[in-house]
Parts: C-alpha cells; structure tokens; sequence
C-alpha cells in the first residue's frame, strides 16, 4: 500500500512537473515575441518586401523571399536574393519555419486569422507603393515590425541621398516613375530601393493560405 502511494505521487508530480514547464514555455515564448530586443525572423510573399528586407533587416530574420525575387524580369535585386532562402508560399512550410512575421500584399489571399493568432504569427501587409512618399511609409511600417526602425530610418537617408545626386533631383523625391522606389543600389552592394510592386506574383501558389 505504502509503496503504491509512493508510485501514486511520484506520477503526480511528474504530470505537475510537465504542466508547468510547458506552461512556462509558452509564456517564455510569448514574452520573447514582445521583447523590443528580440529580432523577429520573416517570411516574405511580398515582392517590394523582399528588397526592403534585403536592404534594413539582419541577415538572420530572413527565412524566405518571395520565388519573383528570383526572377531577373522581376526583380532587379536577383543577386543579392540568391544569399537567402526562397519561399514556396504553401502554409505547411511556412509554419515549418516557425516565423514571428509573414508580409504580404494586397493580392495575397487573407489568411487564417485564428490560426496566426493562435501561433502567434504578426501579418503585416503592405500595398503596392505607386509614389515615393508611399514608399517612404511603407519602408517605415515594415521598420518597426521588424524591430528595424533605425536601420530603416538609415536606409532612407541613404536612398535620399542617392536620389538628390541623380540628374533632375528636384523632382526626383516627389516622383519615382510610378513603380514606389526607383532600382539603385548602394556602396555597400545591399539594395535601397524596391522593384516595381506593379508585377504581379504567381497567388496560384498561396493556395492553401486560408487553411
């Protein structure tokens, strides 16, 4: 008797041990997402996302650039994206990846808010920017949630800087073509400007995104 007791406790406190260090790892986890300090690592089914990412995020937040990233009719950044993972778009994968932040656009099919809630997945989505100014707010949104907002303030100057030098700057910071950012890049090799959001990305992919 004295020892089924004893088996009865020690199987009781395991199952207690169990509870709250799983409870204690969801928490941790939680608290490590808030953190300010905590780089958030992204995937990206957005094409302008990819080359801002490239440009301001640490190399290690990169889990995957959209596949037009990739593509030289696409992208004018096909080298620098060849140093990074590309995404499939399929959700099982994405998930596989365990990322804090999924960007997308406005031809993205929504996802599963219950679900990304559920694991604790932010949705940032940015439009297509048809202006500089546009692209100046996006290049800012996306700073901050990825904890990047210096990095991406100084992108910015940088991509100011480039453009004043350009011939006919006067119009240059008001006006970029109608694609958002114009294609330069800067001294250091990384990109400072996005390709043109107006080309559209293959969604057939992103099928299983409502889950």
């Amino acid at each position: 008797m004295v020892n089924r007791k004893r088996e009865t406790l020690i199987a009781l406190l395991a199952v207690i041990i169990i509870f709250f260090h799983t409870t204690g790892m969801a928490d941790q986890s939680e608290n490590f997402r808030n953190n300010k300090t905590h780089l958030p690592r992204v995937v990206s089914l957005n094409l302008c996302a990819d080359a801002y990412l490239m440009a301001f995020a640490k190399p290690e937040q990169i889990l995957g650039l959209t596949q037009q990233s990739s593509d030289p009719t696409l992208s004018a950044f096909v080298v620098e994206a060849s140093n990074f993972p590309v995404s499939g778009g399929r959700m099982a994968n994405i998930l596989e990846q365990q990322p804090d932040i999924i960007i997308i656009n406005n031809y993205s099919p929504p996802p599963n808010k219950a679900l990304m809630d559920r694991l604790g997945i932010k949705i940032v989505k940015l439009d297509a920017a048809n202006s500089y100014q546009s692209a100046r707010t996006e290049i800012l949104q996306l700073g901050k949630a990825i904890h990047r907002l210096e990095a991406a303030k100084a992108y910015l100057a940088q991509l100011d800087k480039e453009l004043d030098e350009l011939p006919g700057s006067a119009s240059n910071s008001t006006a970029a073509g109608g694609n958002g950012v114009a294609n330069t890049a800067s001294s250091n090799g990384r990109p400072t400007s996005s390709p043109s959001p107006n080309s559209s990305p293959r969604w057939a992919e992103y099928s299983d995104w409502q889950g």
